[in-house]
């Protein structure tokens, strides 16, 4: 939940500063104040629009993603990042690496601003409220007569009532729910002359008409959801601008008024209230909110602003809008085990163990790497424990690795080497495949060693079973068979095996090592050191 959450925010961010870049470049070449506003508001509505349809936009290879693997299991194999492509610890995927694995921490924070803006939003709102009841009171009746005349010369179908307050504050409409209410400063209405009183007025009934009241609570929405976001701020600016202007076209062309006559009873209102004043909250459509005021009275002295737009103008931008809103984007990993739980996890294990196979042979760092993956899947509860192991076994079988055989496997052992494979439980067989082991490899090793046949060649494995039995039977215990081990291991390294001995082999594996950062450079260089001295300690004149 917290992947698909932190996705659809991050995809509707960009999205939504995307539609803004376009709103900014019109507004280069357009003055349609109705058009401009619609386009910010489509901005603020993404933010807020779940996501439908999704489309692929980035592609990550297998490479990043162990490498995401790696840094959730908090290993030091960032560096190893796109080195096959030579992009450096600078690139695009290390930071985009970074951020998935610190998306739970981003996450919560995100969650924590908000609720911390949704009480302070909710507070301020209940008390200026509780503000306006004190001291607001119905308007007079002449008012109110001027009010209902304007209203029908809008076409409102009801009136509003009208509120006068005594505190100070910018003529505005407001509504948190119920009636909607058109408040006036009593000191406003007593500084000017009727007639002038009268525009101000019908430019709050024009924010009723357009029904601005209702924008206000998606900004709202789109400031408590992205607090942290730039765009939702310069959007909110933009959109009330416009807002302010599609308002002021909308008085003068319905009453004809001269447009200086507009401007100048605007400038007196502007004027009352440039002292300080309480602000409201976002609720509030103020005669004055998004600023640009020397903009807004040029246009309207000038009369330079089309006071709406045409019809075929209206629908485009609509159908652009539905077009966009369901949209999102999404990262798009190629060739990745992010969710094992995908049919395409089998396909992606098999592709890897051939990159990694040679001569036939399956090389460890194959398996290194699937097992981080499950390991991570298991971590992010994608998977559980036993369908991790489930799907590691399947893994060992289809790679073709040779079994080797760990301490505190769950399996009876004991059992293992007293029994025919034939006789074997379908429940201990079960064990077997689960711990990872290959069933018919284990079936082939017991028999040999029932039968006393000795391979040519060292099995290490064969030996583990033998003494791994007798541990579990009680004949020795675990510090016995630890020394057995170690004393396998020494006599090992005594022997003249210089025929076994493949240098390129070696220096292959590890270098090998170093281009996957599972070992630095330094350690790489010891461990060749560290087989120079063996090699040349046995007898076998194997030089660089």
């Amino acid at each position: 939940m917290t992947d698909f959450l932190f996705q659809l925010g991050l995809s509707n961010v960009l999205i939504s500063f995307a539609l803004a870049i376009i709103a900014v470049l019109v507004g280069t070449i357009s003055r349609r104040p109705h058009l401009l506003y619609l386009l910010w508001l489509i901005v603020l509505v993404k933010l807020v629009t779940p996501s439908v349809v999704t489309i692929p936009v980035v592609t990550f290879s297998e490479q990043f993603d162990r490498t995401v693997v790696s840094i959730q299991g908090n290993s030091q194999a960032i560096s190893s990042i796109s080195e096959k492509k030579g992009d450096g610890l600078f690139s695009a995927e290390t930071w985009f690496a970074v951020l998935d694995n610190i998306k739970k921490e981003l996450s919560l924070l995100w969650l924590l601003g908000s609720v911390l803006v949704f009480t302070l939003s909710l507070t301020r709102v209940y008390r200026f409220n509780r503000l306006l009841r004190e001291k607001s009171e119905v308007a007079s009746q002449e008012l109110q007569v001027a009010a209902a005349r304007i209203a029908k010369r809008f076409g409102l179908k009801k009136v509003p009532t009208i509120y006068t307050t005594s505190a100070h504050l910018s003529p505005m409409v407001w509504w948190i729910g119920g009636k909607v209410r058109v408040v006036i400063p009593a000191a406003l209405h007593e500084q000017m002359d009727a007639r002038q009183f009268r525009w101000i007025l019908a430019h709050e009934l024009a924010h009723l008409r357009r029904r601005d009241y209702l924008v206000r609570w998606i900004e709202w929405l789109a400031c408590v959801g992205f607090w942290w976001n730039p765009v939702v701020w310069w959007a909110r600016q933009n959109l009330r601008a416009n807002e302010e202007l599609c308002c002021d076209a909308l008085v003068v062309s319905i009453l004809k008024l001269k447009p200086q006559t507009y401007a100048d009873s605007l400038l007196k209102a502007v004027e009352f209230i440039a002292c300080p004043v309480l602000r409201p909250p976002v609720m509030a459509s103020e005669i004055n909110s998004g600023g640009f005021l020397k903009r807004r009275f040029k246009m309207i002295v000038s009369g330079n602003f089309k006071q709406s737009n045409s019809r075929w103008l209206q629908a485009c931008v609509l159908l652009c809008a539905l077009i966009v809103l369901p949209l999102g984007l999404a990262c798009d990993r190629d060739n990745a085990v992010t969710d094992p739980a995908e049919p395409t996890e089998e396909a992606t294990m098999k592709t890897a163990a051939e990159q990694y196979t040679k001569t036939g042979t399956k090389r460890d760092t194959d398996l290194e790497d699937i097992g981080l993956r499950i390991r991570a899947a298991v971590e992010r509860g994608e998977l559980t424990p036993e369908e991790g192991r489930e799907k590691m076994a399947a893994a060992r079988q289809d790679t073709g690795t040779r079994t080797k055989l760990k301490k505190d496997d769950g399996i009876d052992w004991r059992t293992v080497m007293a029994m025919e494979p034939e006789d074997w439980s379908d429940e201990l067989k079960a064990q077997i495949v689960v711990a990872g082991y290959n069933l018919d490899e284990v079936a082939e090793k017991q028999a040999a060693i029932a039968a006393g046949k000795v391979s040519k060649e060292f099995d290490w494995d064969a030996v583990r079973m033998k003494i791994e039995a007798a541990v579990e039977a009680g004949e020795i215990i675990r510090e016995e068979a630890d020394t057995k081990y170690r004393a396998i291991r020494e006599k090992m390294s005594r022997e003249d095996r210089s025929e076994d001995v493949d240098w390129d082999a070696i220096k292959r594996r590890i270098e090998k090592a170093v281009k996957d950062g599972r070992i630095t450079r330094e350690e790489a260089d010891a461990k060749l050191e560290a087989y120079k001295k063996r090699i040349k300690g046995v007898g076998t004149g194997k030089k660089d």
